[in-house]
């Protein structure tokens, strides 16, 4: 795992304009030709058949349905609301502007970018709306996200999928790499306890659909131990008086330790700091 210390659209002017929202154009018959070559069901792992933009595992007895809404495949039982969606314009300028890009994402970018071997099928867990590296022009790339508007915006995955990282609707041994940049501190549950078990669960479903020696790379945010530690004796106070919120930065030793155990000897665990330049 590599980690790092550091990862619009306007609307019309006046009070209250709603941004506009940018749309990649996909074909159906592409979407379902890739759904059914590239996905599998995230109950059993079967593979899935799209009839009339409906997306059913082929198992029978499972019973898991899914369909194709606005070009991205909804692999879930229900599509929910996300804080996301309607920020997805300021998340994608915001990580073009020259600071935050320079701070956040060229270094990580460079290291993506050497590590994706080419005609490789790459998972980019909480795609959002852009990608900030260069993807290899002969990958596949599969962009996973909680937030249907950003997924439906993000024109540079060759596959957006609607889907938890905690069950991911690919088959076994299937993935050459996933690239996760700054998503799991959005992993936050009902409580502290939750909050591990869905980073665990995570890690787990990582090493499930990655190839023997394929690369994880997942970018982090580490806070100061004092922040870390007002955000743990707070989190489940927190949770309970904002329902929605859903961020738990994790200090690198412990998210190490969790990623390790939750991953095996599957992947080599690995440290990468980066600094704000002067």
């Amino acid at each position: 795992m590599t980690e790092t210390s550091g990862r619009g659209d306007r609307g019309a002017e006046g009070v209250n304009a709603a941004p506009a929202q940018r749309v990649a154009a996909r074909d159906p018959a592409d979407v379902a030709r890739a759904v059914e070559d590239h996905l599998a069901c995230p109950r059993c792992h079967a593979s899935v058949v799209v009839r009339d933009s409906r997306i059913r595992c082929s198992k029978s007895g499972c019973g898991f349905e899914g369909s194709i809404t606005g070009g991205v495949p909804i692999m879930r039982t229900q599509l929910d609301r996300s804080f996301f969606d309607d920020k997805h314009a300021v998340m994608e300028h915001g990580s073009s502007e020259p600071g935050v890009r320079r701070c956040c994402y060229a270094e990580q970018a460079e290291v993506i970018e050497a590590l994706i071997p080419g005609k490789a099928v790459v998972v980019d867990v909480g795609c959002g709306p852009a990608l900030p590296y260069r993807r290899p022009g002969s990958s596949f790339l599969i962009g996973v996200d909680m937030s249907y508007d950003s997924l439906r915006a993000n024109a540079e995955v060759d596959l957006p999928v609607y889907a938890s990282a905690g069950d991911l609707p690919l088959a076994d041994g299937l993935v050459d790499a996933i690239v996760s940049l700054y998503a799991i501190h959005h992993f936050g549950g009902a409580d502290r306890r939750e909050n591990e078990a869905r980073v665990a669960r995570g890690f787990a479903e990582f090493r499930r659909v990655l190839k023997p020696g394929a690369s994880l790379l997942v970018f982090e945010l580490s806070p100061w131990w004092p922040v870390w530690q007002l955000q743990r004796t707070t989190w489940n106070l927190v949770r309970k008086l904002i329902p929605t919120m859903d961020i738990f930065f994790w200090r690198e030793g412990a998210l190490l330790e969790l990623a390790s155990r939750s991953l095996g000897s599957r992947a080599t665990v690995r440290r990468m700091r980066s600094h704000v330049p002067a």
